[in-house]
């Protein structure tokens, strides 16, 4: 876990290479080696973004995350969060990425308070139909893009207004018919399809179909 001392302090600022400066909210999220924060911009306290940290980035962590940045820098659609910019504090040992604030809960945390800690079949299919949209845009891409790890937690629904929206895409991949690689990033236990344990070349459009279907 990241020791507490290792996150940024409410109130630090950061700048990215385009003179933008930010300043941290909120703790909203943390991992083994990463955290994202709410974040301000100085001069506009009122726009807010979502800012993704990697600490202390190995080349591999450095390339997933400038892949995510390009990735969802060139796709357009209602239910995927925007990206801003990527950028690196050399000082700090850290990567950033600026994104969209989406504002609300994740599907799992509203299932939990849910009678019987489940939703009603059309309450279901109405929040998931978005997303359903969504995953339809990306498989459309050329080439296909996978988002290998579907679940409720990667699912935010805002309190009113606009609709569910996919978050997360450190798992994602551009999916080539014909790549042998054996890099791969085992998904969400519960979640992820069979063939995520396996070679990552055997993972395509149906890897998210199943995701889907287990959330």
């Amino acid at each position: 876990m990241i020791q507490e001392q290792m996150t940024l302090p409410l109130g630090a600022t950061l700048q990215d290479d385009h003179g933008g400066h930010y300043c941290v909210e909120q703790l909203l999220g943390r991992g083994e080696s990463s955290a994202v924060y709410l974040v301000s911009e100085r001069r506009n306290k009122h726009w807010m973004f979502a800012l993704k940290e990697v600490i202390n980035p190995r080349t591999q962590d450095r390339k997933r995350l400038l892949f995510e940045y390009e990735l969802l820098k060139r796709l357009t659609h209602p239910a995927l969060p925007r990206v801003y910019y990527a950028f690196e504090q050399a000082e700090l040992k850290r990567v950033y990425l600026l994104m969209e604030y989406i504002k609300g809960k994740d599907l799992d945390v509203l299932r939990n308070e849910q009678p019987g800690k489940r939703f009603p079949l059309q309450s279901a299919l109405t929040l998931l139909e978005p997303i359903v949209d969504a995953l339809m845009y990306l498989h459309q891409q050329e080439p296909p893009v996978l988002h290998r790890d579907i679940k409720p937690a990667n699912i935010i629904v805002p309190p009113h207004g606009r609709s569910a929206a996919l978050v997360d895409f450190r798992m994602a991949k551009e999916y080539q018919a014909e790549s042998t690689t054996t890099v791969f990033r085992r998904g969400t236990p519960g979640y992820a399809a069979i063939e995520q344990f396996g070679n990552e070349s055997d993972t395509d459009v149906r890897t998210d179909v199943y995701g889907l279907g287990a959330t």
